[in-house]
This record gives C-alpha cells, structure tokens and sequence, in this order.
C-alpha cells in the first residue's frame, strides 16, 4: 500500500515537471492581445501650473535684480527655494 502511494505520488511529481517549467516564461498572451486602448499620460494639471508659477516668479525675481531690489546672488537663492518648493529640481 505504502509503495502504491509513494510510487502515485512519484509519477505525479514527474508529470508537474514540464508544467512547472513552462511557467517560467513570460506571459501566456500574445502581444496582440495584450493591446492597452489608453494612450501614455501627459504631465499632470499641477505639474504644468507648478512650471507655469516657477516661470512667473523667475520672471518676477529677474525684474526685482535689474532695479537692484535683490542681488543675483539671492535671485540664485529664491530661484532654488522656487524650484524645490515647486518639486521641479533636478533630481
């Protein structure tokens, strides 16, 4: 009894073998169907309003230098505060 057992589960183990194999494969779906309808994302609206306020305040701190209000050593400072404030530094 106990060798029936042991010799079922043997040729079981031996016939999940080749399965066990063949999931290692990437993907059961053909590329064709495999199709996504929704095009790549743009930026988002708050990323683009994000640029859009850091161009405006570059500008705003360009004007405030050339009337001497600010240095171009703190127009380099506010510029980086801007930026990361705004998450658009360079990472």
């Amino acid at each position: 009894m106990l060798k029936r057992c042991l010799g079922i589960v043997a040729i079981l183990a031996l016939l999940a073998l080749p399965v066990v194999g063949w999931a290692d494969e990437e993907t059961f779906i053909p590329p064709e169907l495999n199709y996504n309808a929704t095009p790549p994302a743009g930026e988002s609206a708050e990323a683009l309003l994000a640029k859009r306020v850091g161009q405006v305040m570059e500008g705003v701190v360009q004007e405030l230098v050339q009337k001497g209000v600010f240095t171009p050593q703190d127009q380099a400072e506010i510029q980086k505060e801007v930026e990361h404030r705004l998450g658009l530094y360079e990472e």
